[in-house]
């Protein structure tokens, strides 16, 4: 549900970026549906873990059927992690193409843009470099999607409010 959201926010900044600054507003956002799709695709994957599991404590599983099943999980759990590196990536890089063409909207002004850029560094860093199964990354890119979203929302709710 929150992805809905935050895929409405998206569509909301485009949609008041898009007169003063174009070209950074539609990459921005292409960019951030981009990532979102890719959480979207991302979430399929968990429901393949239920049953390799079961197959796992089947009672009849025999050693040779486990060890396959391990590298079936293994796999799995990787294309979860590429995944999930990839949105992080293009979230990121979308919050800092929209930043910058916060940067000439009226509404929003160099010191939204420029908070929107500086976190959208700190996620693509936290992302590229430490990867996602890192407490580091953790700790640099989880905030980034919970506090941003929330900032950047109520400042479109105000400016949407404003005549």
């Amino acid at each position: 549900m929150s992805d809905v959201l935050v895929l409405a926010l998206f569509l909301a900044l485009y949609r008041a970026l898009r007169g003063t600054s174009p070209a950074p507003a539609l990459f921005g956002s292409v960019l951030s549906v981009l990532g979102l799709a890719v959480i979207f695709t991302e979430t399929t994957t968990q429901v393949a873990f239920d049953p390799i599991s079961n197959l796992y404590h089947a009672p009849g599983a025999t050693s040779a059927d486990q060890a396959t099943l391990a590298l079936i999980w293994q796999a799995t759990q990787g294309m979860f992690n590429q995944l999930d590196t990839s949105a992080v990536l293009l979230l990121s890089t979308g919050f800092i193409v929209l930043g910058a063409a916060m940067l000439r909207a009226p509404g929003f002004g160099k010191g939204v843009g420029g908070l929107s850029m500086a976190f959208g560094a700190l996620a693509f860093v936290g992302g590229f470099v430490f990867g996602v199964t890192s407490i580091v990354a953790a700790l640099l890119v989880v905030p980034v999607f919970i506090i941003l979203p929330i900032l950047l929302g109520w400042k479109v709710y105000i400016l949407s409010r404003s005549p």
